[in-house]
């Protein structure tokens, strides 16, 4: 079976890359940058912007399942600019993919697609399952229209599965190695009062969801691709703390100075959402971590 990975490049794509190659499946990576980029010798490289149509859209039909982590990095100061780009990097590569494989070259085709549980907006302490509502913030509205655009696959005949992740927890990139650097150099500390649902999911949780969805034809929709193991941002300091041995100096980071420091992006940084993978605990998934002391553990 021959897998293409839009954003094959980044840290969660090397990862599917190399564990979905192990698996014995015939994987391409797909991505504006040059094959040296995957550390992996059996896959195949398409060089492509998602975003802008083109060539690469003829090749897309050659591929089984298409999956899409193709988005412009959200931990950053959000200016007008940085948004547009947030926003467009998703929607637009979406939509381009999608059509790409509209009429015939959809046909039996898996299309699974990377969003987020930030789609809920701030929701305090309501647990959330894949049926809850959207909120209204930034976020909630770039999630809410991205799904929107992978929804339009179905009608060029694909299985479409759609994964909101929590903080994505991976050796080798995404926010967790910045994590260890914090805690390491005793500058770990909760954000704003800590009591805030803080999402996440192991990497080898990810691949071992997509393999399941590949090779199960009766998994689609929307999936809270998230830790049955929720906690709060309180909680997960004190376990980074004790796994990385070293004490909590910083007792908080008020939310104001966050604010002044990254600007709205900083309010994310407060908000959480208490999501639970009820779809996946219900179609059988088994997840790998659910401890999110043995997830750092794992990692360290």
């Amino acid at each position: 079976m021959k897998v293409l990975i839009a954003g094959g490049y980044g840290f969660l794509g090397q990862k599917l890359v190399k564990d979905l190659a192990d698996a014995g499946y015939s994987v391409t990576a797909g991505g504006r940058r040059n094959s040296d980029s995957v550390k992996s010798d059996n896959t195949g490289h398409l060089a492509a912007d998602f975003t802008i149509p083109g060539d690469w859209q003829k090749k897309v039909g050659d591929f089984d399942v298409i999956i899409n982590l193709v988005g412009v990095n959200i931990f950053q100061r959000w200016t007008p600019e940085i948004k547009k780009s947030i926003y467009d990097s998703r929607i637009l590569s979406t939509r381009n993919i999608v059509e790409a494989l509209r009429g015939s070259a959809g046909k039996k085709k898996i299309f699974i697609n990377a969003s987020a549980v930030g789609i809920y907006g701030d929701r305090g302490d309501e647990e959330l399952d894949e049926n809850s509502p959207a909120g209204d913030d930034f976020l909630s509205e770039v999630c809410l229209h991205w799904e929107q655009e992978v929804l339009k696959a179905s009608e060029a005949g694909m299985r479409v599965a759609i994964l909101r992740f929590g903080s994505v927890f991976g050796r080798d990139g995404g926010a967790f190695p910045e994590l260890k650097k914090t805690f390491s150099r005793f500058m770990g500390g909760k954000l704003g009062n800590g009591k805030q649902w803080f999402p996440w999911i192991h990497a080898d949780d990810v691949t071992g969801i997509i393999i399941r969805i590949i090779k199960n034809s009766k998994m689609s929709g929307i999936y809270n691709a998230v830790s049955p193991g929720v906690l709060t941002n309180k909680y997960f300091t004190d376990i980074m703390a004790d796994e990385v041995h070293r004490p909590v100096l910083i007792p908080f980071i008020p939310g104001f100075a966050l604010k002044i420091v990254f600007g709205e992006f900083g309010g994310f940084l407060v908000k959480g959402q208490r999501a639970m993978p009820v779809k996946l605990l219900n179609e059988g998934y088994k997840f790998k971590y659910t401890d999110v002391g043995k997830a750092v553990k794992s990692l360290l």
